[in-house]
């Protein structure tokens, strides 16, 4: 199984907290950081990956890089990470983020379900996700993900150019 991490830069502040199903996790930041509405977000994320170009490359991707700001600051670049998945088209994609607003100690691995996003669900790998967990440092907590931008900003994304990958989302405390 081909896996890639994208791991989000820090540099967004803070909403409110919302409750949220431990099933399907609803999105907390669209309409705030992305356009919440499904063709809006659609046209947005297009119009990124469209001016985005990347280099043709045979070399395996292992992982890249995507900032976690409001599209409006930050979709351009976050564009030219996912568009060079696009080239990579792993299985399952694990997103490294920080925590901004919920203090924890370890890194809180999501175990099942699945992340809601405008563009339609993301489900979580659950033998990827289930093997993190066992390890010591897995500390879950559901309050982790909640209003996280460093996370959730990324699934749109990955929803629209990988829509079949599944994610394994982990917060580090």
């Amino acid at each position: 199984m081909k896996i890639i991490s994208v791991v989000a830069l820090i540099f967004m502040l803070g909403c409110v907290l919302s409750v949220y199903s431990a099933e399907q996790k609803k999105c907390d930041l669209a309409g705030l950081f992305y356009p919440g509405n499904q063709s809006i977000l659609h046209a947005a994320l297009e119009e990124y990956l469209q001016h985005a170009s990347v280099t043709q490359n045979n070399e395996e991707l292992i992982g890249v890089i995507a900032p976690h700001a409001g599209y409006s600051y930050s979709g351009s670049i976050a564009a030219y990470a996912y568009k060079a998945l696009t080239q990579n088209m792993p299985e399952a994609i694990i997103i490294l983020a920080q925590a901004h607003r919920y203090s924890f100690s370890g890194i809180s691995v999501y175990p099942s379900g699945s992340f809601d996003t405008p563009l339609g669900a993301l489900d979580v790998d659950e033998k990827v996700a289930g093997w993190l967990s066992g390890l010591s440092f897995n500390n879950f907590d559901k309050k982790a993900f909640a209003n996280e931008n460093a996370l959730e900003t990324q699934l749109p994304f990955i929803k629209k150019v990988l829509s079949g990958a599944k994610i394994v989302p982990l917060i580090f405390g």
